[in-house]
C-alpha cells in the first residue's frame, strides 16, 4: 500500500527535466533597456487602471442596478 502511495507523490522524470530548463543560474547579461521598461510599466498600469477608473467613473450606475 505504500509504495503505491510514494508512486502518487513521485514527479516522473520528464516533468523534473522540463521544469529545471527554463531556470537560470545567473543574471542576465544584458538589462532590460528604459523603453523596454517604459512600456512594460504602461502596458501594467493600462491593464489595471483603466477597468478601475471605468468602475469608479460609473459607480452611480452600479449603485442604481438594484
Amino acid at each position: 500500500m505504500s509504495s503505491a502511495v510514494t508512486r502518487l507523490f513521485r514527479v516522473p522524470r520528464l516533468a523534473q527535466f522540463i521544469s529545471r530548463r527554463g531556470m537560470a543560474s545567473h543574471v542576465a547579461n544584458a538589462g532590460s533597456s528604459p523603453v523596454d521598461t517604459v512600456i512594460g510599466l504602461t502596458a501594467f498600469m493600462i491593464t489595471f487602471l483603466v477597468p478601475s477608473g471605468y468602475i469608479l467613473a460609473n459607480l452611480e450606475t452600479y449603485k442604481k442596478r438594484e
